[in-house]
């Protein structure tokens, strides 16, 4: 369910940025509905995968509640119990050309941004510091997991650039739920591959 915490993401960040409202919203709805056989929303498995444009589409078409009112669990029985009451709209979303430095400028002027990326096993235990993968691949249909893109820095001691990057595992996960990955390293790991952010 990473494209649903990641496209939640994005949202909220837009949210804040546009009304100075901190709001929690909920991903199990997306989880939930985007699962539907809507010609619109399709094209996602729930927990079992999915991609973050459908989910975009369907915010846009229904809107999404806030996680108080559509609580999230782990629950693979997938009943959409959306109502049309206190949700939030969008108004379009945009895809960010497959570029670090276009990437950059996003996050630098738009806010959090969802992207997806590859990942294998090294990614998974992954603990601290700036992380350097050269095997694992860029193009999109490579691309197995989403996350969120909130900021980026550079790494004195290992002279690297990074992406400060806020995964969906729980904050026991990497450096409090986060990773830093090298950054302007010819997109390691497709993370300008598939940028997008929603529009209010």
């Amino acid at each position: 369910a990473c494209w649903a915490f990641s496209v939640i993401g994005t949202l909220e960040g837009q949210i804040k940025k546009k009304y100075d409202r901190l709001v929690n919203l909920s991903p199990r709805q997306l989880i939930d509905c985007v699962y539907l056989n809507d010609e619109i929303t399709s094209g996602n498995w729930g927990c079992d995968g999915g991609f973050e444009e459908p989910a975009f589409r369907y915010i846009k078409k229904y809107g999404i509640m806030n996680e108080s009112d559509y609580n999230y669990n782990d629950d693979r029985v997938y009943k959409c119990k959306y109502n049309d009451t206190n949700t939030w709209k969008i108004e379009s979303f945009r895809i960010i050309p497959i570029n670090e430095r276009q990437l950059q400028k996003a996050v630098a002027t738009i806010g959090p941004i969802s992207v997806a990326i590859h990942t294998n096993r090294q990614f998974e235990y992954y603990k601290q510091g700036v992380y350097v993968n050269e095997k694992c691949k860029k193009d999109y249909y490579s691309l197995n997991h989403a996350v969120l893109v909130v900021g980026y820095d550079h790494d004195l001691s290992s002279g690297y650039d990074y992406w400060i990057v806020k995964n969906s595992w729980g904050k026991d996960w990497g450096e409090n739920g986060y990773i830093r990955m090298r950054r302007n390293f010819n997109n390691m790991c497709g993370i300008a591959t598939n940028g997008l952010y929603a529009e209010l």
